[in-house]
């Protein structure tokens, strides 16, 4: 029985497009640091703290809008992303003494770049607002404003 292309096309196009999908998310997560971090701050099972759905970021150069679930408490940062961008992105956990923060305006917004101590090429870029969502959440004894820690507030203008 032989199936004309039409046919053959109609189940082999889905099946492309999904490896494709397949590979530009594992790209995506080796360009931005994603495979990095996750080398070091896999997540190991569910988070329970306070979570924010559908967050943007940047990982050094790629960008993820709406597509991050950020949650913070006060042993660290929670990471993931949403299930269309999840493959090549397992979850991370990275606690508040591996991160360093430095925040500055960029034309009228304020922006925040964390860093990762045991991950120095990778930087998160969230915006201040998202900032000020997670801060509340933070231990204050990590709050001191230094090189190596997070500040207490990014205070609006």
């Amino acid at each position: 029985m032989e199936r004309s292309l039409g046919e053959m096309g109609s189940y082999l196009f889905p099946a492309l497009l999904a490896g494709i999908w397949l590979a530009v998310t594992h790209l995506l997560s080796r360009l931005g640091g994603w495979h990095r971090l996750a080398g070091r701050y896999r997540s190991s099972g569910p988070f329970a703290g306070k979570l924010w759905r559908f967050q943007s970021g940047r990982f050094n150069w790629v960008q993820y809008n709406h597509s991050l679930s950020v949650g913070a408490d006060g042993k660290g940062l929670y990471l993931a992303p949403l299930f269309l961008v999840r493959p090549g992105h397992p979850p991370l956990w990275i606690p508040w003494e591996k991160i360093a923060m430095k925040s500055r305006k960029i034309l009228a917004w304020t922006v925040v770049d964390l860093s990762f101590s045991e991950v120095p090429r990778t930087r998160l870029r969230i915006s201040g607002r998202l900032w000020r969502r997670i801060d509340p959440g933070l231990p204050r004894e990590a709050s001191r404003e230094t090189e190596s820690s997070l500040p207490p507030k990014i205070e609006p203008r």
